[in-house]
């Protein structure tokens, strides 16, 4: 079931989120990314470039792939 499976999606999300530690402007980046705001956007809401908007969300998925990996989610 398609909806099963995106809850459970999110629910290993939120359970990375919880052990990961993120800068507080990674933070700021990913939650704003992962509810679809565009990078623009982000960059205009948090007074930032997009470049940094880029290596901030870079950082903050590169985090979370490896907390994945070790926590084994």
């Amino acid at each position: 079931d398609h909806l099963l499976e995106e809850f459970e999606r999110m629910e290993t999300l939120r359970q990375l989120e919880q052990i990961v530690s993120l800068t507080p402007l990674e933070a700021a980046v990913w939650q704003r990314a992962r509810v679809g705001l565009e990078a623009g956007v982000i960059a205009e809401d948090l007074e930032i470039t997009k470049a940094a908007v880029y290596v901030h969300k870079s950082n903050a998925v590169k985090k979370l792939s490896e907390a994945r990996r070790a926590s084994g989610l």
